[in-house]
């Protein structure tokens, strides 16, 4: 036999080997740590855009911080939930509490799957701000409709 030839089906027969139907490989994400769905009820304001975006200021940031504009690093804890309530991403993945890094706000769209969405509703967001958007499929990366419980812990500059 060809030892070259040996050396093609060795990794074949790794990636069978590691695929074995078992769930030993799986990956799972907790995701008990993230907060529960914001009450609307009680928020600050309700703001609609003309791209389908609504977003709730659940809690206003500090008046004396700057604003998120497009190119600014970011600090952040977000959540973003099906219209079903299911978690699909969290900051708050399996027991993190620290918040995330985003760099260079404007190119970043994959937060939570939220796309321009995402960016349009966290613009002129202050340090400590909390917001709820519901972002509409046509402006976010999936083909349904999304929310992400979004707070801006600091602006990195």
């Amino acid at each position: 036999m060809n030892f070259k030839f040996l050396l093609y089906l060795l990794p074949i027969f790794f990636l069978i080997t590691a695929c074995g139907g078992d769930n030993r490989t799986s990956i799972s994400f907790d995701y008990s740590d993230a907060p529960a769905f914001p009450d609307t009820a009680n928020a600050v304001s309700k703001v609609f855009s003309d791209t389908g975006l609504i977003y709730y200021v659940i809690t206003e940031g500090d008046s004396s911080s700057f604003e998120l504009t497009i190119r600014d690093d970011m600090f952040v804890y977000y959540t973003t939930r099906n219209l079903d309530g299911d978690i699909v991403s969290s900051s708050f993945v399996n027991g993190s509490t620290s918040p995330r890094r985003v760099n260079n706000v404007g190119l970043q769209t994959t937060i939570g799957f939220g796309g321009q969405g995402l960016i349009e509703g966290i613009l002129g967001m202050k340090e400590g701000e909390r917001r709820l958007l519901i972002i509409p499929d046509e402006i976010n990366t999936t083909d349904q409709t999304i929310t992400i419980d979004f707070e801006l812990v600091s602006i990195a500059y």
